[in-house]
């Protein structure tokens, strides 16, 4: 039977059923879990170009709409940006550790600590400090590449296209 001769109460059963089964896949992606997660991907890999300051990256990628992604791979790219953020606070540490606030400070207590003969003190500390600032920062990329490495994993199980390598120069160093 040609879909104008249906009774008219099921036409639009017919083209409700349609719509479903191309949503599911089914001769259509419009709502494809795979291509969701490839556009925020790809936006994710678009939200290191161009940055001024390392504070720029985190705002971009929570800008990133996730819609349409599984549950699954949302989380995991929540994990993600939480993961830029322990980046973000390291480098933050690294700015407040070489302000020139801090270096006036250190000038004058050094300055102080050199008239009762304490020579060693503020270098010793400042070596301490740039050691653990070092440490945690190794600590937070890694956190990066490992949410990184679950994305792409979720991405696959899902049938997604990974975009191409990140470039390693990509991310902020202290």
């Amino acid at each position: 039977m040609h879909p104008s001769k249906f009774p008219v109460t099921i036409r639009p059963i017919l083209s409700l059923s349609l719509v479903s089964l191309l949503s599911l896949g089914c001769g259509g992606t419009a709502n494809s879990p795979s291509l969701a997660i490839e556009r925020v991907m790809q936006a994710d890999r678009q939200a290191f170009v161009g940055f001024q300051h390392y504070s720029e990256i985190v705002p971009r990628m929570r800008q990133i709409d996730l819609t349409g992604c599984p549950n699954e791979f949302q989380a995991a790219y929540l994990a993600h940006i939480h993961a830029w953020e322990e980046v973000e606070q390291v480098l933050r540490a690294y700015e407040q550790l070489n302000s020139d606030d801090n270096h006036s400070a250190l000038f004058w207590e050094s300055v102080l600590r050199g008239f009762i003969g304490d020579l060693v003190t503020i270098p010793a500390r400042l070596l301490e400090q740039t050691q653990e600032l070092d440490k945690n920062y190794a600590a937070a990329q890694q956190q990066v590449e490992t949410t990184y490495r679950r994305l792409e994993e979720i991405a696959v199980s899902q049938g997604a296209k990974l975009p191409p390598k990140p470039i390693p120069s990509a991310a902020p160093q202290p």
